[in-house]
Protein backbone atom coordinates (compact mmCIF):
# COMPACT_ATOMS: atom_id res chain seq x y z
CA UNK A 1 0.00 0.00 0.00
CA UNK A 2 1.23 3.34 -1.06
CA UNK A 3 1.67 6.07 1.83
CA UNK A 4 3.30 9.68 0.79
CA UNK A 5 6.27 11.11 2.21
CA UNK A 6 3.94 14.19 3.26
CA UNK A 7 1.64 11.33 5.10
CA UNK A 8 4.29 9.89 6.73
CA UNK A 9 5.84 12.83 8.18
CA UNK A 10 2.25 14.50 9.01
CA UNK A 11 1.79 11.16 11.21
CA UNK A 12 4.57 10.81 12.83
CA UNK A 13 4.98 14.20 13.95
CA UNK A 14 1.45 13.90 15.36
CA UNK A 15 1.69 10.44 17.22
CA UNK A 16 5.53 12.07 18.56
CA UNK A 17 3.21 15.06 20.27
CA UNK A 18 0.72 12.67 21.64
CA UNK A 19 3.01 10.10 23.21
CA UNK A 20 5.26 13.19 24.24
CA UNK A 21 1.92 14.73 25.87
CA UNK A 22 0.47 11.84 27.38
CA UNK A 23 4.00 10.90 28.99
CA UNK A 24 3.86 15.08 30.14
CA UNK A 25 0.64 15.01 32.03
CA UNK A 26 1.15 11.33 33.30
CA UNK A 27 4.69 12.51 34.98
CA UNK A 28 3.34 15.66 35.76
CA UNK A 29 0.38 13.96 37.83
CA UNK A 30 2.64 11.41 39.80
CA UNK A 31 5.25 13.90 40.56
CA UNK A 32 3.00 16.75 41.78
CA UNK A 33 -0.48 15.63 41.55
CA UNK A 34 -0.48 12.22 43.62
CA UNK A 35 1.81 13.95 46.62
CA UNK A 36 -0.36 17.62 46.66
CA UNK A 37 -3.60 15.00 47.20
CA UNK A 38 -2.04 13.11 49.52
CA UNK A 39 -0.69 15.95 51.78
CA UNK A 40 -3.84 18.02 51.16
CA UNK A 41 -6.00 15.18 52.65
CA UNK A 42 -3.51 14.40 55.51
CA UNK A 43 -3.94 18.07 56.87
CA UNK A 44 -7.77 18.11 56.28
CA UNK A 45 -7.95 15.00 58.40
CA UNK A 46 -5.54 16.47 61.47
CA UNK A 47 -7.77 19.99 61.19
CA UNK A 48 -10.76 18.32 61.41
CA UNK A 49 -9.52 16.13 64.19
CA UNK A 50 -8.20 19.38 65.83
CA UNK A 51 -11.74 21.28 65.90
CA UNK A 52 -13.47 18.44 66.75
CA UNK A 53 -11.45 17.89 70.15
CA UNK A 54 -11.42 21.71 70.76
CA UNK A 55 -14.88 22.09 70.33
CA UNK A 56 -15.71 18.99 72.76
CA UNK A 57 -12.75 20.50 74.97
CA UNK A 58 -15.21 24.35 75.05
CA UNK A 59 -18.37 22.32 75.60
CA UNK A 60 -16.63 20.20 78.65
CA UNK A 61 -15.75 22.72 80.28
CA UNK A 62 -18.22 25.25 79.76
CA UNK A 63 -20.54 22.37 81.11
CA UNK A 64 -18.06 21.92 84.52
CA UNK A 65 -18.09 25.45 84.82
CA UNK A 66 -21.89 24.96 84.70
CA UNK A 67 -22.15 22.48 87.38
CA UNK A 68 -19.74 24.41 89.61
CA UNK A 69 -21.71 27.67 89.61
CA UNK A 70 -24.52 25.58 90.81
CA UNK A 71 -22.65 23.73 93.69
CA UNK A 72 -23.83 20.46 92.36
CA UNK A 73 -20.58 18.97 92.26
CA UNK A 74 -18.78 19.26 95.61
CA UNK A 75 -15.10 17.77 95.15
CA UNK A 76 -13.51 16.88 92.07
CA UNK A 77 -10.76 14.50 91.15
CA UNK A 78 -7.04 15.92 90.86
CA UNK A 79 -7.21 15.45 87.24
CA UNK A 80 -9.54 17.43 86.53
CA UNK A 81 -9.00 20.14 88.70
CA UNK A 82 -5.51 20.03 86.52
CA UNK A 83 -7.36 20.37 83.37
CA UNK A 84 -9.37 23.23 84.43
CA UNK A 85 -6.61 24.95 85.61
CA UNK A 86 -4.50 24.62 82.58
CA UNK A 87 -7.70 25.40 80.71
CA UNK A 88 -7.72 28.85 82.74
CA UNK A 89 -3.79 28.88 82.53
CA UNK A 90 -2.89 31.88 80.09
CA UNK A 91 -0.36 29.30 78.61
CA UNK A 92 -2.68 26.98 77.99
CA UNK A 93 -4.60 29.67 75.73
CA UNK A 94 -1.78 30.49 74.45
CA UNK A 95 -0.85 27.21 72.48
CA UNK A 96 -4.39 26.84 71.20
CA UNK A 97 -4.38 30.28 69.54
CA UNK A 98 -0.97 29.08 68.50
CA UNK A 99 -2.29 25.63 67.22
CA UNK A 100 -4.89 27.25 65.38
CA UNK A 101 -2.68 29.94 63.44
CA UNK A 102 -0.55 26.79 62.48
CA UNK A 103 -3.79 24.84 60.89
CA UNK A 104 -4.92 28.33 59.18
CA UNK A 105 -1.12 28.38 57.91
CA UNK A 106 -1.63 24.81 56.36
CA UNK A 107 -4.54 25.62 54.66
CA UNK A 108 -3.10 28.67 53.31
CA UNK A 109 0.24 26.80 51.95
CA UNK A 110 -2.96 24.22 50.85
CA UNK A 111 -4.29 26.88 48.84
CA UNK A 112 -1.11 28.42 47.30
CA UNK A 113 -0.27 24.80 46.29
CA UNK A 114 -3.68 24.53 44.60
CA UNK A 115 -2.89 27.80 42.91
CA UNK A 116 0.27 27.04 41.93
CA UNK A 117 -1.02 23.65 40.41
CA UNK A 118 -3.84 25.63 38.26
CA UNK A 119 -0.72 27.89 37.51
CA UNK A 120 0.87 24.54 36.00
CA UNK A 121 -1.92 23.33 34.14
CA UNK A 122 -1.93 26.74 31.97
CA UNK A 123 1.90 26.23 31.45
CA UNK A 124 1.33 23.11 30.13
CA UNK A 125 -1.45 24.21 28.02
CA UNK A 126 0.40 26.96 26.66
CA UNK A 127 3.47 25.22 26.15
CA UNK A 128 1.22 22.33 23.95
CA UNK A 129 -0.28 25.48 21.90
CA UNK A 130 3.33 26.56 21.40
CA UNK A 131 4.58 23.12 20.33
CA UNK A 132 1.77 22.83 17.92
CA UNK A 133 2.51 25.70 16.46
CA UNK A 134 6.25 25.28 15.69
CA UNK A 135 5.14 21.48 14.78
CA UNK A 136 2.54 23.30 12.04
CA UNK A 137 5.98 25.63 10.94
CA UNK A 138 7.89 22.95 10.70
CA UNK A 139 5.68 20.96 8.34
CA UNK A 140 5.27 23.54 6.31
CA UNK A 141 9.27 24.21 6.03
CA UNK A 142 9.72 20.38 5.50
CA UNK A 143 6.97 20.53 2.83
CA UNK A 144 8.69 23.47 0.99
CA UNK A 145 11.95 22.67 1.39
CA UNK A 146 11.53 18.57 1.20
CA UNK A 147 8.23 17.15 0.04
CA UNK A 148 7.68 19.41 -2.58
CA UNK A 149 10.53 18.94 -4.48
CA UNK A 150 10.66 15.01 -3.88
CA UNK A 151 7.00 15.38 -5.72
CA UNK A 152 8.17 17.13 -8.50
CA UNK A 153 10.92 14.13 -8.76
CA UNK A 154 8.79 11.56 -8.20
CA UNK A 155 6.32 12.79 -10.95
CA UNK A 156 8.70 13.73 -13.39
CA UNK A 157 10.04 9.98 -12.73
CA UNK A 158 6.77 8.88 -13.74
CA UNK A 159 6.43 10.36 -17.08
CA UNK A 160 10.11 9.09 -17.67
CA UNK A 161 8.71 5.80 -16.87
CA UNK A 162 6.00 5.72 -19.17
CA UNK A 163 8.65 6.73 -21.95
CA UNK A 164 8.24 10.96 -22.53
CA UNK A 165 12.05 11.68 -21.87
CA UNK A 166 11.54 14.93 -22.69
CA UNK A 167 10.24 16.03 -19.45
CA UNK A 168 12.52 18.33 -16.44
CA UNK A 169 12.29 18.94 -13.03
CA UNK A 170 11.77 23.11 -12.62
CA UNK A 171 14.87 23.93 -10.67
CA UNK A 172 14.86 26.40 -8.21
CA UNK A 173 16.21 30.16 -9.56
CA UNK A 174 17.59 31.76 -6.27
CA UNK A 175 20.99 29.83 -6.37
CA UNK A 176 22.14 32.02 -3.41
CA UNK A 177 20.14 29.35 -0.80
CA UNK A 178 20.93 26.02 -2.94
CA UNK A 179 20.89 22.90 -0.91
CA UNK A 180 21.16 19.07 -1.61
CA UNK A 181 17.82 18.32 -3.32
CA UNK A 182 18.67 21.41 -6.04
CA UNK A 183 21.79 19.51 -6.93
CA UNK A 184 19.67 16.34 -7.23
CA UNK A 185 17.00 17.85 -9.39
CA UNK A 186 20.33 19.57 -11.96
CA UNK A 187 21.62 15.93 -11.93
CA UNK A 188 18.66 14.36 -12.52
CA UNK A 189 17.66 16.69 -15.29
CA UNK A 190 21.44 15.92 -16.59
CA UNK A 191 21.01 12.50 -16.64
CA UNK A 192 17.52 12.97 -18.51
CA UNK A 193 19.04 15.05 -20.84
CA UNK A 194 22.12 12.02 -21.57
CA UNK A 195 19.58 9.60 -21.58
CA UNK A 196 17.64 11.62 -24.11
CA UNK A 197 20.34 12.43 -26.47
CA UNK A 198 21.25 8.79 -25.79
CA UNK A 199 17.93 7.26 -26.95
CA UNK A 200 17.65 9.21 -30.11
CA UNK A 201 21.02 7.96 -31.09
CA UNK A 202 20.02 5.01 -30.15
CA UNK A 203 16.51 5.19 -32.18
CA UNK A 204 18.79 7.29 -35.23
CA UNK A 205 20.74 3.82 -35.65
CA UNK A 206 17.74 1.60 -35.24
CA UNK A 207 15.89 3.77 -37.99
CA UNK A 208 19.63 3.02 -40.45
CA UNK A 209 19.35 -0.34 -39.38
CA UNK A 210 15.93 -0.94 -40.65
CA UNK A 211 16.11 1.51 -43.91
CA UNK A 212 19.77 -0.67 -44.55
CA UNK A 213 17.74 -4.24 -44.06
CA UNK A 214 14.55 -2.92 -45.75
CA UNK A 215 17.00 -2.13 -48.72
CA UNK A 216 17.85 -5.58 -49.52
CA UNK A 217 15.62 -6.86 -51.85
CA UNK A 218 15.57 -10.83 -50.36
CA UNK A 219 13.46 -10.75 -47.30
CA UNK A 220 15.59 -10.88 -43.99
CA UNK A 221 14.61 -12.30 -40.64
CA UNK A 222 16.29 -12.83 -37.43
CA UNK A 223 14.83 -15.61 -35.31
CA UNK A 224 15.70 -16.04 -31.47
CA UNK A 225 16.06 -19.27 -29.84
CA UNK A 226 12.31 -19.53 -29.15
CA UNK A 227 11.20 -18.83 -32.64
CA UNK A 228 10.48 -15.26 -31.97
CA UNK A 229 11.17 -12.90 -34.82
CA UNK A 230 12.77 -9.91 -33.59
CA UNK A 231 14.18 -7.88 -37.06
CA UNK A 232 12.32 -8.31 -40.09
CA UNK A 233 12.42 -5.99 -43.14
CA UNK A 234 9.71 -5.09 -45.65
CA UNK A 235 10.39 -7.46 -48.52
CA UNK A 236 9.61 -10.54 -45.57
CA UNK A 237 6.48 -8.85 -44.78
CA UNK A 238 5.70 -8.55 -48.19
CA UNK A 239 6.39 -12.30 -48.76
CA UNK A 240 3.99 -13.52 -45.78
CA UNK A 241 1.55 -10.93 -47.22
CA UNK A 242 1.39 -9.39 -43.44
CA UNK A 243 2.09 -6.08 -42.24
CA UNK A 244 5.44 -4.85 -40.15
CA UNK A 245 5.02 -6.78 -36.82
CA UNK A 246 7.80 -7.88 -34.23
CA UNK A 247 7.25 -10.22 -31.84
CA UNK A 248 5.95 -13.30 -33.22
CA UNK A 249 6.10 -16.79 -34.13
CA UNK A 250 8.09 -17.24 -37.23
CA UNK A 251 6.13 -20.58 -37.58
CA UNK A 252 3.12 -17.92 -37.01
CA UNK A 253 3.83 -15.55 -39.59
CA UNK A 254 4.93 -17.53 -42.18
CA UNK A 255 2.84 -20.99 -41.39
CA UNK A 256 -0.16 -19.98 -39.31
CA UNK A 257 0.57 -22.74 -37.26
CA UNK A 258 0.65 -22.38 -32.91
CA UNK A 259 3.57 -24.40 -32.51
CA UNK A 260 6.13 -25.23 -34.50
CA UNK A 261 6.48 -26.64 -37.81
CA UNK A 262 6.48 -30.51 -37.65
CA UNK A 263 9.58 -32.06 -38.95
CA UNK A 264 7.71 -34.32 -41.71
CA UNK A 265 6.36 -31.03 -43.32
CA UNK A 266 9.45 -28.68 -43.57
CA UNK A 267 13.07 -28.39 -42.45
CA UNK A 268 13.63 -25.96 -39.49
CA UNK A 269 16.13 -24.23 -39.86
CA UNK A 270 16.26 -23.02 -36.43
CA UNK A 271 16.18 -26.61 -35.37
CA UNK A 272 18.94 -27.95 -37.76
CA UNK A 273 21.60 -25.59 -36.53
CA UNK A 274 20.48 -25.80 -32.44
CA UNK A 275 20.33 -29.67 -32.41
CA UNK A 276 22.91 -30.43 -35.40
CA UNK A 277 25.24 -27.42 -35.12
CA UNK A 278 25.60 -26.54 -38.42
CA UNK A 279 27.12 -22.90 -39.91
CA UNK A 280 24.45 -23.21 -42.55
CA UNK A 281 21.39 -24.59 -43.92
CA UNK A 282 19.53 -23.74 -47.12
CA UNK A 283 15.80 -25.32 -47.52
CA UNK A 284 13.25 -24.33 -49.86
CA UNK A 285 9.35 -23.80 -48.45
CA UNK A 286 6.49 -22.24 -49.17
CA UNK A 287 4.50 -19.93 -46.95
CA UNK A 288 1.34 -19.85 -46.26
CA UNK A 289 -0.23 -16.56 -48.04
CA UNK A 290 1.15 -17.84 -51.24
CA UNK A 291 1.12 -21.40 -51.19
CA UNK A 292 2.46 -21.32 -55.05
CA UNK A 293 5.72 -19.19 -54.57
CA UNK A 294 9.03 -21.27 -53.62
CA UNK A 295 11.25 -19.39 -51.11
CA UNK A 296 14.66 -19.94 -50.81
CA UNK A 297 15.97 -19.78 -47.21
CA UNK A 298 19.41 -19.53 -46.26
CA UNK A 299 20.16 -19.75 -42.25
CA UNK A 300 23.24 -19.01 -40.17
CA UNK A 301 23.74 -19.17 -36.41
CA UNK A 302 24.54 -15.40 -34.70
CA UNK A 303 26.01 -15.37 -31.06
CA UNK A 304 25.97 -12.20 -28.93
CA UNK A 305 28.02 -11.32 -25.97
CA UNK A 306 25.90 -9.99 -23.74
CA UNK A 307 26.89 -8.74 -20.48
CA UNK A 308 28.95 -12.20 -19.95
CA UNK A 309 25.59 -14.22 -21.16
CA UNK A 310 25.70 -15.50 -25.08
CA UNK A 311 22.48 -14.99 -27.27
CA UNK A 312 21.42 -16.69 -29.73
CA UNK A 313 20.11 -15.97 -33.08
CA UNK A 314 19.89 -16.55 -36.42
CA UNK A 315 19.73 -14.79 -39.70
CA UNK A 316 17.56 -16.05 -42.42
CA UNK A 317 17.79 -14.72 -46.00
CA UNK A 318 14.41 -15.63 -47.95
CA UNK A 319 14.44 -15.03 -51.73
CA UNK A 320 11.58 -15.67 -54.04
CA UNK A 321 12.48 -17.94 -56.88
CA UNK A 322 10.05 -17.07 -58.72
CA UNK A 323 12.55 -14.03 -59.88
CA UNK A 324 15.00 -16.67 -60.39
CA UNK A 325 12.18 -18.33 -63.03
CA UNK A 326 10.88 -15.54 -64.71
CA UNK A 327 14.79 -15.26 -65.28
CA UNK A 328 15.87 -18.40 -66.28
CA UNK A 329 12.82 -18.46 -68.64
CA UNK A 330 13.50 -15.04 -70.37
CA UNK A 331 17.19 -15.99 -70.42
CA UNK A 332 16.18 -19.08 -72.49
CA UNK A 333 13.98 -17.91 -74.53
CA UNK A 334 16.84 -14.76 -75.62
CA UNK A 335 19.58 -17.57 -75.67
CA UNK A 336 17.06 -18.52 -78.27
CA UNK A 337 16.43 -15.49 -80.29
CA UNK A 338 20.05 -15.18 -80.07
CA UNK A 339 20.92 -18.58 -81.71
CA UNK A 340 17.76 -17.96 -84.24
CA UNK A 341 19.18 -14.79 -85.42
CA UNK A 342 23.24 -16.48 -85.27
CA UNK A 343 21.99 -19.12 -87.44
CA UNK A 344 19.56 -17.26 -89.71
CA UNK A 345 22.77 -14.93 -90.48
CA UNK A 346 25.13 -18.22 -90.66
CA UNK A 347 23.35 -20.26 -92.25
CA UNK A 348 20.21 -18.51 -94.39
CA UNK A 349 22.38 -16.96 -97.12
CA UNK A 350 24.13 -19.83 -97.83
CA UNK A 351 21.55 -22.77 -98.32
CA UNK A 352 18.81 -19.89 -100.15
CA UNK A 353 22.00 -19.53 -102.00
CA UNK A 354 21.91 -23.02 -102.78
CA UNK A 355 18.30 -23.78 -103.13
CA UNK A 356 18.32 -21.52 -105.82
CA UNK A 357 21.16 -23.10 -107.30
CA UNK A 358 19.08 -26.78 -107.46
CA UNK A 359 15.88 -24.90 -108.42
CA UNK A 360 17.67 -23.81 -111.57
CA UNK A 361 19.05 -26.94 -112.41
CA UNK A 362 16.09 -28.44 -112.15
CA UNK A 363 13.97 -25.58 -114.14
CA UNK A 364 16.79 -25.72 -116.54
CA UNK A 365 17.94 -29.40 -117.40
CA UNK A 366 15.19 -31.96 -115.64
CA UNK A 367 12.19 -29.52 -116.23
CA UNK A 368 10.52 -32.12 -119.12
CA UNK A 369 12.31 -34.94 -117.38
CA UNK A 370 9.98 -37.37 -115.56
CA UNK A 371 9.21 -37.54 -112.14
CA UNK A 372 10.36 -40.70 -111.92
CA UNK A 373 14.07 -39.80 -112.99
CA UNK A 374 16.49 -40.89 -110.21
CA UNK A 375 19.02 -37.63 -110.56
CA UNK A 376 15.58 -35.25 -110.66
CA UNK A 377 14.23 -37.68 -107.85
CA UNK A 378 17.82 -36.97 -105.53
CA UNK A 379 17.48 -33.22 -106.26
CA UNK A 380 14.02 -32.71 -105.27
CA UNK A 381 15.09 -34.49 -102.08
CA UNK A 382 17.90 -32.03 -101.29
CA UNK A 383 15.67 -29.25 -102.51
CA UNK A 384 13.49 -30.20 -99.83
CA UNK A 385 15.86 -30.85 -97.23
CA UNK A 386 17.70 -27.93 -97.61
CA UNK A 387 13.89 -25.78 -97.65
CA UNK A 388 13.57 -27.68 -94.00
CA UNK A 389 17.09 -26.56 -92.85
CA UNK A 390 15.77 -23.15 -94.04
CA UNK A 391 12.61 -23.58 -91.51
CA UNK A 392 14.65 -24.72 -88.87
CA UNK A 393 15.81 -21.12 -87.60
CA UNK A 394 13.09 -19.46 -89.12
CA UNK A 395 11.27 -21.54 -86.46
CA UNK A 396 13.42 -20.66 -83.55
CA UNK A 397 13.34 -16.56 -84.53
CA UNK A 398 9.12 -17.09 -84.74
CA UNK A 399 9.62 -18.40 -81.06
CA UNK A 400 11.48 -16.04 -79.39
CA UNK A 401 10.38 -12.89 -81.54
CA UNK A 402 7.15 -12.05 -79.46
CA UNK A 403 8.66 -12.28 -76.39
CA UNK A 404 7.37 -9.31 -74.41
CA UNK A 405 4.75 -8.21 -77.20
CA UNK A 406 2.04 -9.00 -74.49
CA UNK A 407 -1.35 -11.29 -74.62
CA UNK A 408 -3.14 -12.38 -77.17
CA UNK A 409 -4.92 -15.61 -78.46
CA UNK A 410 -2.58 -18.39 -78.90
CA UNK A 411 -3.14 -21.32 -81.40
CA UNK A 412 -2.37 -23.89 -79.35
CA UNK A 413 -2.48 -26.55 -82.38
CA UNK A 414 -0.05 -24.53 -84.04
CA UNK A 415 2.07 -24.08 -81.25
CA UNK A 416 2.17 -27.64 -80.57
CA UNK A 417 2.86 -28.30 -84.40
CA UNK A 418 6.10 -25.51 -84.35
CA UNK A 419 7.53 -27.11 -81.31
CA UNK A 420 7.18 -30.60 -82.58
CA UNK A 421 8.62 -29.78 -85.47
CA UNK A 422 11.42 -28.21 -83.63
CA UNK A 423 12.17 -31.37 -82.01
CA UNK A 424 11.26 -33.96 -84.48
CA UNK A 425 15.03 -34.60 -85.57
CA UNK A 426 15.85 -35.25 -82.03
CA UNK A 427 12.64 -37.47 -81.72
CA UNK A 428 13.75 -39.52 -84.74
CA UNK A 429 16.89 -39.50 -83.67
CA UNK A 430 16.09 -41.62 -80.28
CA UNK A 431 13.47 -43.50 -82.45
CA UNK A 432 10.53 -42.00 -80.74
CA UNK A 433 7.13 -41.85 -82.29
CA UNK A 434 5.61 -38.05 -81.90
CA UNK A 435 2.48 -37.58 -82.60
CA UNK A 436 -0.40 -34.83 -82.10
CA UNK A 437 -3.80 -35.36 -82.00
CA UNK A 438 -7.07 -32.31 -81.70
CA UNK A 439 -10.23 -32.55 -80.80
CA UNK A 440 -12.87 -29.32 -81.39
CA UNK A 441 -12.21 -26.63 -83.73
CA UNK A 442 -10.43 -23.27 -82.60
CA UNK A 443 -8.26 -24.57 -79.81
CA UNK A 444 -7.18 -21.18 -78.42
CA UNK A 445 -6.43 -19.13 -74.99
CA UNK A 446 -5.42 -15.96 -73.41
CA UNK A 447 -1.48 -15.33 -72.91
CA UNK A 448 1.78 -14.81 -74.74
CA UNK A 449 2.66 -17.03 -77.53
CA UNK A 450 6.19 -17.40 -76.82
CA UNK A 451 5.54 -18.24 -72.71
CA UNK A 452 3.14 -20.98 -74.40
CA UNK A 453 5.94 -22.22 -76.83
CA UNK A 454 8.27 -22.35 -74.11
CA UNK A 455 5.85 -24.45 -71.75
CA UNK A 456 5.24 -26.75 -74.40
CA UNK A 457 9.08 -26.97 -75.68
CA UNK A 458 9.79 -27.53 -71.84
CA UNK A 459 7.36 -30.30 -71.24
CA UNK A 460 8.57 -32.21 -74.82
CA UNK A 461 11.69 -31.83 -74.16
CA UNK A 462 11.53 -33.32 -70.68
CA UNK A 463 9.33 -36.03 -72.33
CA UNK A 464 12.39 -36.61 -75.26
CA UNK A 465 14.87 -37.04 -72.03
CA UNK A 466 12.95 -39.56 -70.33
CA UNK A 467 11.37 -41.83 -73.14
CA UNK A 468 13.82 -44.23 -74.39
CA UNK A 469 13.94 -46.09 -77.84
CA UNK A 470 10.90 -47.03 -79.67
CA UNK A 471 9.37 -45.10 -77.11
CA UNK A 472 5.84 -42.96 -78.09
CA UNK A 473 4.90 -39.38 -77.56
CA UNK A 474 1.76 -37.71 -77.70
CA UNK A 475 0.35 -34.25 -77.80
CA UNK A 476 -3.72 -34.30 -77.35
CA UNK A 477 -5.32 -31.24 -77.58
CA UNK A 478 -9.06 -30.77 -76.86
CA UNK A 479 -11.04 -27.92 -76.74
CA UNK A 480 -15.04 -28.25 -74.95
CA UNK A 481 -16.06 -24.68 -75.42
CA UNK A 482 -14.84 -23.73 -71.88
CA UNK A 483 -11.67 -24.78 -71.22
CA UNK A 484 -8.89 -25.72 -73.55
CA UNK A 485 -6.98 -29.37 -72.37
CA UNK A 486 -3.83 -30.24 -73.05
CA UNK A 487 -2.21 -33.65 -71.97
CA UNK A 488 0.94 -34.56 -72.98
CA UNK A 489 1.47 -38.44 -72.25
CA UNK A 490 5.04 -40.53 -73.21
CA UNK A 491 6.13 -43.61 -72.27
CA UNK A 492 9.19 -42.91 -70.46
CA UNK A 493 11.19 -44.61 -67.29
CA UNK A 494 8.52 -42.40 -64.73
CA UNK A 495 8.52 -40.28 -61.80
CA UNK A 496 7.71 -42.37 -58.41
CA UNK A 497 5.47 -42.08 -56.04
CA UNK A 498 8.49 -40.40 -53.35
CA UNK A 499 9.76 -37.30 -55.78
CA UNK A 500 6.43 -36.57 -57.83
CA UNK A 501 4.90 -33.82 -54.96
CA UNK A 502 8.58 -32.01 -55.51
CA UNK A 503 9.26 -31.74 -59.37
CA UNK A 504 7.00 -28.34 -59.59
CA UNK A 505 10.08 -26.97 -56.85
CA UNK A 506 12.55 -24.70 -58.35
CA UNK A 507 16.29 -26.61 -58.35
CA UNK A 508 14.93 -30.04 -58.48
CA UNK A 509 15.62 -32.24 -61.11
CA UNK A 510 15.53 -36.09 -61.23
CA UNK A 511 17.28 -35.88 -64.25
CA UNK A 512 20.35 -35.26 -62.43
CA UNK A 513 20.14 -39.15 -61.79
CA UNK A 514 20.86 -40.50 -65.21
CA UNK A 515 23.32 -38.29 -65.42
CA UNK A 516 22.01 -35.75 -67.70
CA UNK A 517 22.47 -31.69 -67.41
CA UNK A 518 19.45 -29.92 -65.42
CA UNK A 519 18.61 -26.74 -63.50
CA UNK A 520 15.38 -28.30 -62.23
CA UNK A 521 14.15 -24.72 -63.19
CA UNK A 522 11.97 -26.06 -66.46
CA UNK A 523 8.70 -27.57 -64.68
CA UNK A 524 8.97 -24.53 -62.38
CA UNK A 525 9.06 -22.32 -65.41
CA UNK A 526 5.92 -24.62 -66.58
CA UNK A 527 3.91 -23.79 -63.46
CA UNK A 528 4.82 -20.49 -63.64
CA UNK A 529 3.37 -19.78 -67.14
CA UNK A 530 0.23 -21.67 -66.40
CA UNK A 531 -0.62 -19.85 -63.49
CA UNK A 532 0.18 -16.14 -65.14
CA UNK A 533 -2.09 -17.97 -68.03
CA UNK A 534 -4.69 -19.12 -65.17
CA UNK A 535 -4.35 -22.56 -65.95
CA UNK A 536 -3.92 -25.40 -63.79
CA UNK A 537 -1.12 -28.61 -64.38
CA UNK A 538 -1.50 -32.06 -62.73
CA UNK A 539 0.65 -34.86 -63.50
CA UNK A 540 0.19 -38.40 -62.84
CA UNK A 541 3.21 -40.97 -63.59
CA UNK A 542 3.79 -45.04 -62.58
CA UNK A 543 7.58 -45.93 -62.68
CA UNK A 544 8.20 -47.76 -66.07
CA UNK A 545 4.97 -46.95 -67.45
CA UNK A 546 5.42 -42.95 -68.34
CA UNK A 547 3.71 -39.49 -67.43
CA UNK A 548 0.91 -38.14 -68.47
CA UNK A 549 0.97 -33.75 -67.42
CA UNK A 550 -2.42 -32.36 -68.10
CA UNK A 551 -3.12 -28.97 -68.60
CA UNK A 552 -6.29 -26.75 -68.62
CA UNK A 553 -6.85 -23.43 -69.26
CA UNK A 554 -9.92 -21.01 -70.42
CA UNK A 555 -10.82 -20.82 -73.10
CA UNK A 556 -9.86 -17.44 -75.57
CA UNK A 557 -13.05 -15.45 -75.52
CA UNK A 558 -12.68 -12.30 -78.10
CA UNK A 559 -12.25 -8.87 -76.12
CA UNK A 560 -10.00 -9.74 -73.14
CA UNK A 561 -6.64 -9.26 -74.78
CA UNK A 562 -7.37 -5.56 -75.18
CA UNK A 563 -6.99 -5.07 -71.40
CA UNK A 564 -4.33 -6.80 -70.91
CA UNK A 565 -2.10 -5.43 -73.35
CA UNK A 566 -2.85 -1.78 -72.65
CA UNK A 567 -1.57 -2.99 -69.23
CA UNK A 568 1.81 -4.51 -70.88
CA UNK A 569 2.13 -1.66 -73.43
CA UNK A 570 5.11 -0.01 -71.13
CA UNK A 571 6.71 -3.34 -70.13
CA UNK A 572 7.10 -4.02 -73.82
CA UNK A 573 9.02 -0.97 -74.59
CA UNK A 574 11.14 -1.60 -71.90
CA UNK A 575 11.88 -5.18 -72.60
CA UNK A 576 12.28 -4.60 -75.99
CA UNK A 577 14.99 -2.07 -75.59
CA UNK A 578 16.78 -4.45 -72.83
CA UNK A 579 16.77 -7.07 -75.63
CA UNK A 580 18.14 -4.72 -78.76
Amino acid sequence: MFISLNRKILYTIAIFFILTCIIFVYSFYIVYGQKFQEEGQLNLLNTRQFTELNFENVTLRQELNTLLQKKEVTQLSPNVMEILRYNQDPRSLNEITIEHKRVEDIIRNYNSRYNSFARAGKVTLISTFLIVFMIIILGILLRKWILEPIDKLSHISALVAAGNLSQRVELNKNYLFEDEIDKLAQAFNQMLENLNNSFNEIKQKEKFQQALINSIPDGIRVIDKDYNIILANNAYYKQIGSPAKTDIKCYTSCQGLSYPCPESNFSCPLREIKEKQKNSVKVIQQFQSFPNRHLSINAAPLTIDNAGQKEFYIVEAIRDLSDDIKFSHQQKLSSLGFLSTSIAHEMKNNLGSIRMIIENILNKYYINTANDNEAKKYLAMILEQITTCLNIPERLLKLAQNVHDGDGPVDCLSAAKEIAALLDYEAKHKGIDLKIKKTGQNIYILGNASDFKMLLLNLLQNAIKATGSEGKIKIDLKNDNTNVTIKIQDTGHGISARNLPHIFEPFYSEGQKDNQSGTGLGLAIVKSIVEKFNGNITVKSKEGKGTEFTLEFPQYKPGKEKKTNKKTAKKTNLSKKSIA
